[in-house]
């Protein structure tokens, strides 16, 4: 048992406590609602573009199997960014023609940075007639890595639950990317 000293200190540090109104604490708990929701979506369905795209006539073994691991780790940011709502597979059968109603700032730019990927490293789904060059494999990389959907992701909620799951999305991705360059052709 705390003495009366110490109990007047505590009950005077909860007096100084700020209490947050009713509208604070109702937009704390639709955020903890909706960080449950998002953690509770089991797993995304896979997608093996390497398989989908035969991306070995395009590039080297290595490349593809980078390419496989960007590609996977987007599907995952995707579907857990969205809740559980959208997927690389769910975008594969629409072309990737995004036309999706999305109020989610991030949602969007993943959805268009999977486009952008589709353009650049999927072939907008055209199999490769050759193995890409050192110049046209780094055009590409670089194309991606300056498109506006990938440098305007978030940096800021590296502790929500999308970030406990994934890490920071634009990070990843951008080190993804700069990884596959060191898999281009020699020439």
């Amino acid at each position: 048992m705390y003495n009366l000293k110490t109990r007047m200190n505590i009950l005077l540090k909860l007096a100084e406590t700020d209490i947050p109104s009713l509208t604070e604490v109702e937009e704390i708990k639709q955020e903890a609602q909706q960080a449950v929701q998002k953690s509770n979506l089991g797993t995304p369905p896979s997608f093996l573009a390497s398989a989908r795209y035969a991306l070995i006539l395009g590039f080297e073994q290595n490349a593809v199997f980078q390419i496989d691991k960007i590609v996977n780790y987007l599907n995952q940011a995707l579907f857990y960014a969205s809740g559980g709502k959208y997927n690389l597979n769910y975008l594969a059968q629409n072309n990737f023609n995004i036309t999706v109603p999305t109020s989610d700032r991030e949602v969007r730019l993943l959805l268009g940075f999977s486009k952008d990927l589709y353009t650049w490293l999927l072939n907008n789904g055209a199999p490769y007639k050759e193995k890409l060059n050192k110049e046209a494999f780094e055009y590409r990389i670089n194309k991606l890595l300056s498109t506006y959907s990938l440098n305007n992701l978030s940096q800021v909620n590296v502790t929500g639950p999308l970030a406990s799951k994934l890490g920071n999305i634009k990070v990843e991705l951008i080190n993804s990317l700069n990884l596959l360059k060191k898999f281009a052709p020699s020439k």
